[in-house]
């Protein structure tokens, strides 16, 4: 929806995203939200606006909304000043914003980005791992590109049945909370305390390698103990400590890139089997039974949705 800054304050910014604008220059003021997926525990938009703020105030935090916002910079860079930093995400780059707290993102050029908001129960993360990863540019990892890839795709659908919505939103919330386990494990080892730098540098390596190797069947946390040089058990417990399952996670990562694949051969399609075991799964049978059970359809039901959802 287009906007003028009224309009846009009084039925949306205030009334339902709880934010508010300041315009940069005497250019006339234009908002465009499109929403994408609005359901209770995950909210997804697209925003376009001339150049301006968009912020929360002390009296806008009054709202103890406790979600956060993972925001994903489309056309420029966006400045920003929240919780103590201020800087500039790069073009391309992704933030995390807590609405807890005060704070601002904008820039004095037309900008375009999109952004993620989950429910502190979705989002996954406690109150000091929100503040650890809030208002720092994301590293670059499999998860995040797939999630900018989803939000792309999900862009080119702004109004899906509220079945697809549905499937979309889950979808959504699992890879944003992947993405932002991986962003715990990767934290900025300056910033790490003594004696953890050990620690914190052996998760990135094993979670670069996991990247790496996902699609390989043979990938154990075994193999990726010995490429470091250390025991499983002490593998086990850095994925531990920042809350990854190394089946799980690999079980994650598979299952997407087999979502990506359905997206991207949509023109020229590969036999589902050839695309699972692209993907690192070696048994059908266990395959078909954890998709049905990760995403709540079939493979081939997925395809055909992805395919109609192009196609419209």
């Amino acid at each position: 929806m287009g906007a003028t800054l009224k309009y846009w304050r009084e039925h949306v910014g205030r009334s339902l995203l709880n934010l508010d604008f300041r315009p940069i220059g005497d250019d006339p003021v234009a908002i465009t939200m499109t929403p994408i997926v609005m359901n209770d525990g995950v909210r997804a938009v697209d925003m376009r606006h001339t150049p301006g703020m968009t912020f929360r105030d002390d009296e806008l935090v009054k709202d103890q909304d406790a979600s956060i916002a993972i925001v994903l910079a489309q056309n420029a860079a966006i400045d920003f000043r929240h919780c103590g930093r201020e800087g500039r995400l790069k073009k391309g780059g992704t933030m995390l914003l807590v609405n807890a707290a005060t704070g601002e993102i904008g820039a004095g050029q037309r900008l375009h980005f999109r952004s993620i908001v989950l429910s502190a129960a979705n989002a996954g993360l406690s109150t000091a791992e929100s503040s650890i990863l809030a208002a720092r540019a994301f590293r670059p990892t499999a998860s995040l590109r797939l999630l900018r890839r989803y939000m792309a795709l999900l862009c080119r659908e702004p109004s899906p049945s509220p079945a697809l919505a549905d499937v979309s939103s889950r979808h959504l919330t699992e890879l944003a909370r992947l993405a932002l386990r991986e962003q715990l494990a990767l934290g900025d080892l300056r910033e790490a305390p003594a004696g953890h730098g050990i620690r914190d540098a052996r998760t990135r390596v094993a979670l670069d390698c996991i990247e790496q190797g996902f699609r390989d069947p043979d990938l154990s946390l075994d193999r990726v103990a010995s490429q470091q040089g250390i025991s499983t058990r002490y593998l086990h417990d850095l994925l531990e400590r920042v809350g990854i399952r190394f089946t799980a996670h690999v079980l994650a990562l598979r299952l997407a890139e087999v979502v990506r694949l359905f997206e991207a051969t949509k023109q020229a399609p590969r036999p589902i089997l050839d695309i699972a075991m692209a993907a690192g799964f070696a048994d059908v049978s266990h395959f078909n039974r954890v998709f049905r059970q990760h995403y709540g359809m079939t493979p081939s039901a997925m395809r055909d949705l992805i395919g109609r959802r192009i196609s419209a």
